[in-house]
């Protein structure tokens, strides 16, 4: 009887001792029933690295940007680029970038990069817009000469010149009462800039000062030669643009005279329409008239 308490309280103790050892296994300050597992969190979506400006679609060189040209794209964080080079989104606004010039071409989706575009503001702007071995010529006009603002940087002209020649006679050796005459001294002649707007440019910027009747700076596009010939057409006289027509390249060209004096446009400037101014001459009983009142007659 006595083994078998023995025996029992051996088996109590052993018992308790485990208990014991197992609690002091258990994390401290938590028990058991306060352990919860921890849910797991969610993949996060992707950051977004840069916002960067792409072409909307093909853009050719030598075209001028618009506003609907450029999107913006966003890049995401796996992509290896340098941002140096790009309009980042909050660092430009598109609308600045307006009229500037492509220097290359760009396919739908690529990225705009700073050598991609030449700005209204740099001063290799106009330069950029000229044809190989073509010239820039800048001549101060009056407004009229221009049509007072209804030409176009773009545009292409013919220019006339308006002058007085100092001999009394015409070509062909004919008395000139009025020696004024007006040629057409240079056709089909492209604008790069009037004033302060510049070709493939909206806005027109007024520059301090400026009035509606002040001298206009226009500047043309030239050959050497043709350069030349304008600047010294340009101190014969009076130079004046005229606007030719969209299709005037295809359509075919109709004879012109080089030179229309006066005498062309009004006839109380033709020497022959003139009023005779004769002498009279008695001899006698017989009266006889000049040269000049027999025509008159």
């Amino acid at each position: 009887m006595k083994k078998s308490l023995f025996i029992l309280a051996a088996v109590v103790l052993l018992s308790l001792l485990l208990l014991m050892a197992w609690l002091n296994q258990q994390p401290a300050g938590k028990s058991p029933a306060t352990i919860t597992p921890q849910a797991e969190t969610p993949p996060s979506p992707e950051r977004n690295l840069a916002q960067v400006l792409i072409a909307n679609y093909p853009l050719q060189a030598g075209a001028f940007l618009r506003g609907q040209d450029l999107v913006w794209q966003t890049l995401p964080e796996s992509s290896q680029v340098h941002l140096d080079a790009m309009f980042l989104y909050g660092f430009i606004d598109p609308a600045q970038l307006e009229g500037s010039l492509v220097t290359r071409n760009l396919v739908a989706g690529q990225i705009l990069t700073v050598d991609d575009i030449i700005r209204p503001e740099q001063s290799h702007y106009l330069s950029s817009m000229m044809s190989p071995g073509m010239r820039a010529v800048t001549l101060a006009l009056n407004p009229a000469a221009v049509s007072h603002g209804l030409l176009r940087p773009g545009n292409r002209v013919d220019i006339i010149l308006a002058s007085e020649n100092e001999s009394v006679n015409d070509a062909q050796g004919q008395a000139v009462p009025n020696r004024l005459s007006a040629e057409i001294v240079l056709e089909n002649i492209k604008l790069l800039a009037i004033a302060a707007q510049l070709a493939g440019t909206e806005k027109i910027v007024v520059e301090p000062g400026s009035h509606q009747f002040e001298p206009v700076n226009v500047t043309f596009e030239l050959t050497p030669d043709n350069a030349a010939r304008l600047l010294l057409a340009d101190r014969l006289g009076d130079i004046s643009l005229v606007l030719r027509g969209r299709e005037d390249l295809t359509m075919p060209r109709t004879a012109v005279p080089k030179i229309i004096w006066a005498q062309d446009v009004s006839e109380n400037h033709h020497p022959n329409k003139q009023p005779g101014k004769g002498i009279r001459i008695f001899r006698g009983d017989t009266l006889s008239l000049s040269s000049s009142e027999q025509k008159a007659g």
